[in-house]
């Protein structure tokens, strides 16, 4: 197993990222996403190269409620409030809308069952389609 971190981020409970931590990824998962029907689940998609993706989701979710979430997980406080604070500057999405071709990102909120349910079904969607180019 290797490395795929520049360490431990005591404050914030997680792994820190950094730039050499990121060309190991991006070299691990180069001839995986070359082959084409990758997943990629990660919190920001900057740093990723525009052609390892087809596609680009971007949930999105009420600040009181992604509070509520991240407490109920026992986030640091400190951690939870730069989540929200990143919500509410809709960074993730900024990311995003400034790496990647519009027509490839997906916009959904992430705050119900139903909101769930219609991003399942617009990525399914999508999927079926990829699949028939």
């Amino acid at each position: 197993e290797q490395e795929m971190h520049g360490g431990r981020d005591e404050d914030r409970d997680c792994h820190i990222l950094d730039s050499v931590a990121e060309e190991k990824i991006l070299d691990c998962l180069e001839p995986r996403v070359t082959l084409g029907g990758c997943l990629i689940e990660h919190h920001s998609s900057n740093w990723f190269p525009e052609r390892f993706f087809d596609l680009v989701v971007v949930l999105t979710c009420e600040n009181g409620m992604l509070y509520k979430r991240l407490k109920a997980r026992d986030y640091e406080e400190k951690k939870i409030t730069e989540n929200v604070d990143c919500e509410i500057m809709q960074t993730v999405l900024q990311e995003a809308l400034e790496s990647y071709k519009p027509d490839k990102i997906l916009t959904f909120k992430s705050e119900t069952e139903k909101d769930m349910e219609q991003a399942h079904a617009a990525v399914s969607d999508f999927i079926r389609s990829w699949g028939r180019q």
